[in-house]
């Protein structure tokens, strides 16, 4: 079977996605597929060179815009291809944070208090500490923590670097998780314990810069409920086949949901992989099992 992995692109997680494309051409070719790496850039000319390669299956192992926001999913879908992971409507609509936080607050589900901040016009008034975000950005790029107006100033303006919006959300404090959907079902829950103030990008993608401690350490009642949540905020935004779910149970036992990832990473440091290994799946199965879940739902 010739798999086409999509990887690079023009995001500012173009690095990431080349150690994921990696990764997954290296478990396709173990698991005795015929991998094709076709490199994303700026322009629309990988579309070309898909074509000519003729592979049977699209495994996308792109990050952030373009990657995650639909735009290939459609490309792919028009040229007919068949691929992995979510369509173009619930990638476009998981990938903005703020439509997001809409959505999963109509369903019930509790999300931190936010507001927008946008380029050309005043910050709005906050209460602080505050999570200051790109509203459509991944891997905790332009994540910033502010605890005073001069910060929030300063974190709003690095974030528009990144993105016309800026999402400003009220901090909440307790145990940080985050839970691999796979067809349908969550993976053991991970905490994630960064070796600094927050889980920023480099405490993601740099080794020993936190500790993903599995199962979480929370109670067996809160891992339940999270994971039901979990899952219904996958439903709730039309995700299908896999995906990741970030969320916090603060000190009184709530649970809040910060965003869905529905290309989460698949380096040899991302949280997907460990949530797997943890229900006893290696990263080739993974692979695998990615892709017949897709396929699977496609069908429906």
């Amino acid at each position: 079977m010739k798999i086409a992995v999509l990887l690079g692109g023009p995001s500012s997680e173009r690095a990431v996605s080349l150690r994921s494309g990696a990764a997954v051409a290296g478990a396709l070719k173990k698991l005795g597929a015929t991998p094709i790496k076709i490199l994303v850039g700026r322009d629309i000319s990988w579309l070309a060179r898909l074509k000519h390669a003729r592979p049977d299956f699209v495994f996308i192992a792109l990050h952030g815009k373009y990657g995650e926001d639909g735009a290939a999913q459609s490309e792919l879908e028009s040229a007919g291809f068949r691929y992995c992971g979510s369509g173009p409507a619930a990638s476009a609509l998981a990938m903005d944070k703020a439509e997001t936080k809409r959505v999963l607050e109509a369903s019930g589900i509790r999300t931190p208090a936010g507001q927008l901040a946008r380029r050309g016009t005043k910050i709005p008034a906050t209460t602080f500490p505050c999570v200051v975000k790109p509203s459509d950005e991944g891997s905790a790029v332009g994540v910033a923590i502010a605890r005073n107006r001069s910060e929030l100033s300063k974190a709003v303006k690095s974030s528009l670097k990144y993105s016309s919006t800026a999402l400003i959300e009220k901090y909440i404090p307790g145990v940080e998780i985050t839970a691999a959907v796979l067809d349908g079902k969550c993976l053991p829950l991970i905490e994630i314990v960064p070796k600094g103030s927050f889980y920023d990008y480099r405490s993601k993608y740099s080794p020993g810069m936190s500790d993903h401690i599995v199962p979480a350490r929370i109670t067996s009642a809160a891992a339940q409920e999270a994971s039901k949540i979990a899952a219904k905020s996958f439903r709730a935004l039309g995700c299908r086949a896999f995906g990741r779910v970030d969320m916090k149970v603060a000190p009184d036992g709530r649970i809040y949901v910060f965003e869905v990832n529905t290309i989460p990473g698949l380096t040899a440091t991302s949280l997907f992989p460990d949530a797997a290994r943890a229900a006893g799946i290696s990263f080739e199965r993974l692979i695998e099992r990615m892709i017949r879940a897709s396929l699977k739902a496609a069908r429906r």
